[in-house]
């Protein structure tokens, strides 16, 4: 389990520093980051599954479990690695550039929820307590990482980020922020938020 928490912090911290300034910059560098991060986390998750010893659960609770992770892990990658990227595109803005549009003007870390959504769903599919110590330890890091982000290192980065931090919720969306991101999918990319 020691080994499983050592690669879970250098895969969380791998994803704090992609956000620093001079990494960000680089997509080559920034990608190696992520890529080192997520294989980390990819490995801490590979040591607790193999040495979990699930308790009995129904076939509708693994069900439930394996729709939950696989919803949760998809919502992730398509939030992180394809809204930003297409959002940026079609709104012509750098790669580097803050989004405020679809699921970012619901609240200002919607990975957050994916991720929380994938950990729910592994420990149903997974009922062991080494997978719930781990799903509880992931989540206390990502909350971290989304605090330190919002806190620190986005007002640094990105000049207008204090003006949407006042606009759009930090994590709990609200009745208005959803239909914004709503919206978003409604209109014009001209007319999204930048």
């Amino acid at each position: 389990m020691t080994k499983a928490l050592l690669l879970s912090l250098i895969g969380f911290t791998g994803f704090l520093v992609v956000d620093v300034g001079a990494i960000r910059t680089r997509a080559g560098v920034r990608g190696g980051v992520n890529l080192l991060a997520a294989l980390s986390l990819g490995a801490a998750f590979w040591a607790v599954v193999r040495m979990a010893s699930p308790l009995p659960v129904s076939f509708p609770v693994r069900l439930t479990g394996a729709i939950l992770a696989l919803t949760g892990a998809l919502f992730t990658i398509y939030v992180v690695f394809v809204e930003i990227p297409l959002l940026q595109r079609l709104l012509n803005l750098s790669s580097s550039a803050l989004v405020r549009c679809g699921t970012y003007a619901t609240c200002r870390h919607p990975a957050f929820w994916g991720i929380l959504l994938f950990l729910a769903g592994t420990s149903l599919l997974i009922p062991a307590s080494t997978v719930w110590f781990l799903a509880a330890t992931w989540a206390t890091l990502e909350l971290a990482l989304v605090t330190v982000q919002d806190v620190w290192i986005f007002p640094s980065v990105f000049p207008d980020y204090n003006v949407y931090r006042r606009e759009t919720p930090f994590l709990v969306p609200t009745r208005e922020s959803l239909k914004a991101g709503w919206q978003t999918y409604s209109k014009r990319p001209s007319s999204f938020p930048s």
